[in-house]
């Protein structure tokens, strides 16, 4: 699993940056390129999702219970957790968005970041690692989902907690991009043209989560199909082919 942390120092110059958990700088990841768009990352949002066989758990807009910037705003942190997409880290990833769409992640990794370094913040890999397995309790057990039209509502806690439990009881759907969005600013029409399956923000109008219909398109579907069924042939190609 690859583990991506943003964060920002306490200089001008030190604005907000990625950087893995071995504490060197990178390029905005990809998948969070992707996604970003329906986040209001500058406060507490979370993002769950799967692109070309991968899964993303972003979570932006944490705030730092320490550290502040030159004009003595509370910092904020963004992690984002990639990993390939398998049974395994289905369930590590779903206990991961449990506890953040419960509140019990922000602390954590609070925890694991400290004022240094050429950006001004240094992660402590051993204390992002180990959340890894940590929330592998939130899923228990799973069954695949059967609940698959997509809904959208008020971010509310009523509405955050009924996602939570979904993901504690069921695997992710598939043929699903978009899976989870919660955030604050995002309109209606944003949600639905993601084709979000769970959705909620304060500028959706309904006080519940709501079935909404999407329109039809067959081509996200098909590129999942094919890209499993040419892994399979790979695999059988590895077994027979020395």
């Amino acid at each position: 699993m690859e583990i991506y942390i943003q964060s920002a120092g306490i200089s001008q110059e030190q604005d907000y940056a990625w950087q893995n958990i071995s504490n060197q700088p990178i390029d905005e990841p990809q998948l969070v390129k992707e996604f970003k768009h329906l986040l209001n990352t500058q406060s507490y949002s979370i993002l769950l999702g799967r692109k070309e066989e991968k899964l993303i758990l972003m979570v932006t807009g944490m705030k730092a219970s320490q550290r502040k910037d030159y004009r003595g705003r509370t910092l904020r942190n963004s992690i984002a957790f990639v990993a390939e997409e398998t049974s395994q880290n289905d369930k590590i990833i779903r206990g991961l968005a449990v506890a953040a769409l419960r509140n019990d992640l922000e602390h954590h990794i609070d925890n694991g970041i400290k004022p240094g370094g050429d950006y001004g913040f240094e992660v402590d890999r051993e204390k992002i690692e180990v959340l890894i397995h940590q929330f592998d309790s939130n899923v228990p057990s799973s069954e695949d989902t059967k609940e698959t039209f997509h809904k959208i509502g008020k971010n509310s806690e009523d509405n955050i907690e009924q996602i939570a439990n979904e993901l504690t009881k069921n695997s992710l759907p598939e043929n699903i991009e978009t899976l989870v969005v919660v955030t604050e600013a995002k309109n209606e029409d944003t949600l639905k043209n993601a084709k979000v399956w769970r959705g909620v923000s304060n500028l959706v109008r309904s006080e519940t989560l709501t079935r909404y219909k999407i329109k039809k398109g067959g081509l996200l579907k098909w590129r999942i199909i094919l890209s499993k069924l040419q892994r399979t042939i790979n695999g059988l190609l590895h077994q027979f082919i020395p």
